[in-house]
């Protein structure tokens, strides 16, 4: 696996943007969330400019009875990743777009408003401008 360095603008197209602080071998999720996909075709951006395209999330291990009757429990996720791509930051604004402007359950717990939001990602110039925003307001 390549030797990613966290911190990470995490974007789950039209869906959710989060900061993953954690190496990624350390990834670990609720249960649920990975049945629902929260990790597949997610992109995984570094502050060196790196655009990392997750290609298979796996569990590492299978679900105990625990981590299926309490939903809040973490289980370890393995991901595997495409090559690595040069960040294109107009790119990441479209997704991160996509997702303030989608009006779903994410954008109803966000702590700033998605205006807001969206003009302090509009004035970011690098994938670390991004992720300072991101670990401010999200």
């Amino acid at each position: 696996m390549q030797n990613l360095q966290p911190p990470f603008l995490v974007v789950r197209p039209g869906q959710s943007i989060w900061v993953e602080t954690r190496a990624p071998r350390d990834c670990a999720t609720t249960l649920q969330a990975f049945q629902s996909g929260c990790l597949s075709e997610t992109w995984w951006y570094d502050a060196a400019g790196g655009a990392w395209p997750v290609v298979e999330a796996k569990l590492k291990d299978r679900p105990s009875l625990v981590d299926r009757v309490l939903p809040w429990r973490r289980v370890a996720v393995e991901l595997h990743f495409g090559p690595r791509a040069e960040a294109n930051v107009s790119e990441v604004l479209s997704r991160i777009g996509e997702v303030l402007h989608s009006d779903n359950e994410f954008c109803a717990h966000l702590k700033t408003s998605v205006a807001d939001l969206w003009a302090q990602f509009s004035n970011a110039r690098t994938t670390a401008d991004l992720i300072a925003v991101a670990s401010r307001h999200l």
